[in-house]
């Protein structure tokens, strides 16, 4: 087995309220290697970190982020549901203050797919540089068009290719059309018969969304992926011990 890099989704979510500077700080204290934290834009255009367009499952939101200025995003409670304890959705600025002096890998998912958010490319790179993260930041979505983006505007930065089945020639797509080397994908490609060994071969790091389980954490790595994104680095952390 080489070296498997395990990725906090949306921080440390499967122990504190996803997305927020308290599960960037347990992904930290729980050693993962990496973070990933998904990225919106306000009504002012500010990057924030949230992973619905939609307030609904903020108990105090109503709309979309889309619509609502960072002001009045700072007003929502996204904390446990069952406490008093008040956290505020944080800005990408507000995670990367705490996430700079880690050593983590950072990945942003940029919510493009359901409104395009003109701009957003220009400012998180705007961000990278300004925090001195160069090298440590790859950028991923579903829609392919931002990746095209980033690649236009930083021909150098780190890309990793989201997607489900149903994709023809997805390895000539990643490389010749986004030019990406990293694919993002769902447990069941990872379950797809020789999948994870032709991408290697076709020279792409693997990434598997969404292990939560010990036995889906076991089987991703019998198969050989690249990269773990969890809730649950701890978890991931014992189980890889266990089998190397």
């Amino acid at each position: 087995m080489g070296k498997v890099r395990v990725f906090a989704n949306r921080g440390a979510s499967a122990y504190e309220p996803e997305n927020t500077t308290a599960a960037i700080r347990k992904a930290i204290a729980l050693r993962a290697d990496g973070i990933v934290l998904n990225v919106h834009l306000s009504k002012d255009g500010i990057p924030v970190v949230i992973y619905d367009a939609s307030l609904d499952r903020v108990p105090n939101g109503k709309g979309c982020v889309a619509d609502c200025t960072l002001q009045e995003l700072k007003r929502l409670n996204v904390g446990k549901k069952d406490t008093f304890d008040f956290m505020q959705i944080p800005t990408l600025e507000d995670a990367y203050r705490i996430l700079a002096p880690s050593k983590l890998a950072i990945n942003i998912e940029l919510m493009t797919r359901v409104y395009p958010y003109p701009g957003i490319e220009e400012k998180v790179l705007e961000l990278e540089q300004s925090y001195g993260l160069e090298g440590r930041v790859v950028y991923s979505s579903f829609n392919h068009e931002s990746l095209i983006n980033i690649r236009s505007l930083k021909p150098d930065a780190k890309t990793g290719l989201l997607f489900s089945d149903g994709w023809y020639h997805i390895f000539d797509y990643a490389r010749n059309t986004i030019g990406t080397n990293e694919l993002h994908i769902p447990l069941d490609l990872v379950r797809r018969e020789g999948f994870v060994d032709a991408a290697h071969e076709e020279g792409f790091a693997v990434a598997v969304q969404d292990v939560e389980e010990s036995s889906e954490i076991r089987e991703c790595l019998a198969r050989g992926v690249d990269i773990l994104i969890t809730g649950r680095p701890d978890l991931c952390r014992v189980i890889i011990a266990d089998m190397i």
